[in-house]
C-alpha cells in the first residue's frame, strides 16, 4: 500500500514511491510503457474503488528483513 499515490499516468513520472511502512520501492516504465514496481509488473491499472485507486502487479511485493 502506497499513500497518496494516484493513477497510473502520475506513477510513470516517479522513480520511487513509498510504502505505507516507510520503505522505498522503485518504479519504472519501459519503452512500450509497461509500468513496473520493484520486481512486480503492473497488469491492471487505475480501478476506483471507495477508499482508492487499486493497481493489480503480477507477485507478491514483500518488505526487506529490517
Amino acid at each position: 500500500m502506497m499513500e497518496g499515490v494516484g493513477c497510473s499516468l502520475g506513477l510513470r513520472a516517479r522513480v520511487n514511491v513509498k510504502t505505507m511502512e516507510g520503505v522505498k520501492v522503485p518504479v519504472s516504465c519501459s519503452s512500450s510503457y509497461a509500468l513496473s514496481i520493484g520486481v512486480a509488473k503492473v497488469i491492471g491499472a487505475d480501478h476506483v474503488t471507495s477508499n482508492g485507486i487499486l493497481h493489480y502487479v503480477d507477485r507478491v511485493l514483500i518488505p526487506p528483513k529490517g
